[in-house]
């Protein structure tokens, strides 16, 4: 039986390594998850890395109010995909599974085989857990979570083995926590603390002064990815349009957190940010009492946090304690402890840290157990662990069962997969050339992405907080009126964060562009041969020129989208609408 294969001068692969199984076993997970449902901000992220491969860079080649490494991270992702969602996320479910076995290899490496069984564990929960907080998708929360467990896992063995931070454990802090932070600024308080509790750590531990040499490269390791992006802004003439658009947009119109808090006053922020997740866990916590183990979701991750703080302190490891504490408290920024459900992808980085404590910690307390010490801290410890241990079970069933659900309904046809089926990018592509222009909106990535045809502006979004920013409404003015559309779609009834977007938009489309509807159809003889695409009203949300109103009448009559309509067979509100046009006539004074 083969065990080995060779591939050129390249190293043996031994297929007997149980790596190469726990790999596949990760990917297979990950691959039957990344089927199940879609979310409209994911196209965002997809949208960004496939117009990088065309030379579009973020806020100087297309508008985005977060940061931009998800969009980098698509790039190599996009090159395999092309324009297919489908295909993409199966690549996601690839480069996953690859990060995933690779942090496996480290941790082992690096602290020892016990470790790493405690993180393939981890790990296993988080790709059948996936499909539960959506974290199969490519979303800025979800990229950002996985990012930042890396350093908050790798600071909790450095703080608990009570170790000098290396080099190599200083790259890997630094490079997660920075691309942590430009994939999303909601975790900008979680990588403040990492730096703090590196910086501390390093300098608890190390013999040099305060100001030394040893001491500046740990700050210059830390700075050093910043230093790499600001050097990408300037290159590419972004900084100015990323202050504003990631900065100033969503300090100023976008972001608001929790309490009305406002993003530019940090302290009360933090303060905020504390209190609630303070009695949102406490509350949580009490809870557990009641045993809930039918839906045991939160339960266990709050009891699992406060068994291994518990554990921590009875220990004597109190920095660690806190630590752990006030890492929980930044991970969950917009989301908390007591309500947090499926579908909560927003408090990713909570699960991941939670349900690495609650694993960790169990080993933990078995371990103790087995020296078999009659004392207080062992009572203690047994029933912590007989109490977390129980939830952890019907924890672990949970998450199965939803798993299983969804894979069998997917497969048995009860519930719908992922497909590459734009509603309407395939009519533009038709009606319209390759130079011609086209705008989409308010709030449509996945059509955008299908259409081979060139964005009027920039601006591929309308979102409410643009009716308040002067200098977004004139910038898209502008490039609409300089890169006339022939093509207008836009929902006016769509509803983004509860409100409806793009009204300064209105003055323009009614001086430059026509509807179906405000023609009269079909009153005027005339109606869409197909109404709807997708959500989109052929009659209501495509706008045309005006000025080229006959020939585009004529072209939609020859691409069969609009036909005539029988006058002894007109809806009966046309009839209404004579009888008052009528009506209005001979009211009129002469």
């Amino acid at each position: 039986m083969l065990q080995v294969l060779r591939f050129g001068n390249l190293k043996r692969i031994n297929l007997r390594n149980p790596t190469l199984g726990i790999f596949f076993l990760l990917l297979i997970l990950l691959l039957i998850g990344e089927l199940h449902f879609f979310y409209p901000d994911e196209f965002d992220n997809i949208l960004g890395g496939h117009y990088i491969l065309q030379g579009r860079l973020p806020y100087v080649g297309f508008f985005s109010h977060h940061n931009p490494f998800a969009y980098f991270f698509a790039v190599p992702i996009s090159l395999f995909a092309g324009q297919s969602f489908v295909k993409f996320r199966l690549g996601l479910g690839v480069v996953y599974a690859l990060l995933m076995i690779g942090f496996y290899v480290w941790t082992k490496k690096r602290f020892g085989v016990e470790v790493g069984k405690i993180i393939l564990g981890w790990l296993i929960f988080l790709a059948v857990g996936a499909t539960y907080w959506w974290g199969q998708m490519l979303l800025a929360d979800v990229l950002g979570s996985y990012l930042i467990s890396v350093p908050v896992i790798l600071l909790f063995w450095l703080i608990f083995n009570k170790e000098k931070i290396r080099q190599n454990d200083l790259l890997l802090i630094s490079v997660s926590s920075a691309l942590a932070l430009l994939t999303t600024f909601t975790l900008l308080y979680l990588v403040a603390l990492i730096y703090l509790v590196t910086l501390i750590w390093s300098f608890k531990n190390s013999s040099e002064k305060l100001v030394s040499s040893k001491n500046l490269k740990v700050v210059g390791t830390l700075a050093a990815p910043y230093l790499v992006f600001g050097f990408y802004l300037l290159v590419t003439g972004s900084i100015q349009e990323y202050f504003y658009q990631s900065v100033v947009f969503n300090s100023k119109y976008y972001a608001f957190l929790p309490g009305g808090v406002s993003v530019r006053n940090p302290l009360r922020v933090v303060i905020v940010l504390f209190y609630q997740f303070f009695i949102n866990f406490k509350t949580m916590l009490v809870m557990t009492k009641d045993l809930n183990f039918g839906s045991p979701f939160a339960q266990t991750l709050v009891l699992s946090n406060a068994i291994m703080m518990v554990y921590s302190i009875l220990q004597r490891r109190f920095f660690l304690a806190a630590f752990i504490w006030f890492a929980l408290t930044f991970s969950i920024v917009r989301s908390n402890p007591y309500t947090t459900v499926e579908t909560d992808y927003q408090g990713m980085a909570y699960h991941l840290i939670s349900i690495f404590n609650g694993l960790t910690v169990l080993v933990f307390l078995w371990k103790s157990l087995k020296e078999k010490v009659l004392d207080a801290k062992a009572l203690v410890y047994a029933v912590s662990f007989l109490f977390l241990g129980a939830y952890f079970v019907f924890f672990s069933l949970h998450l199965s069962e939803k798993y299983l659900e969804k894979a069998y309904q997917k497969y048995m046809g009860v519930q719908s997969l992922i497909y590459d089926r734009p509603s309407v990018a395939p009519l533009l592509n038709k009606l319209l050339t390759k130079n011609d222009y086209y705008f989409l909106g308010p709030f449509d990535y996945e059509n955008q992405l299908y259409v081979n045809e060139k964005p009027a502006s920039k601006y591929i979004d309308v979102i409410p907080a643009m009716d308040n920013s002067l200098k977004i409404q004139a910038a898209l003015l502008s490039d609409l009126q300089k890169n006339k559309p022939k093509i207008i779609v836009f929902d006016t009834e769509m509803r983004v964060l509860g409100n409806k977007p793009g009204g300064f938009l209105k003055p323009f489309l009614d001086k430059d562009y026509f509807n179906l509807e405000e023609l009269g159809a079909p009153c005027i003889g005339v109606k869409a041969t197909t109404k709807w695409f997708g959500t989109y009203d052929f009659e209501r949300h495509f706008f045309f020129e005006k000025e080229d109103r006959p020939q585009v009448l004529k072209e939609l009559e020859e691409q069969k989208l609009i036909a005539p309509v029988d006058p002894n067979n007109l809806p009966a509100f046309c009839h209404d609408r004579y009888r008052n046009s009528e009506s209005s006539a001979s009211a009129k004074p002469e």
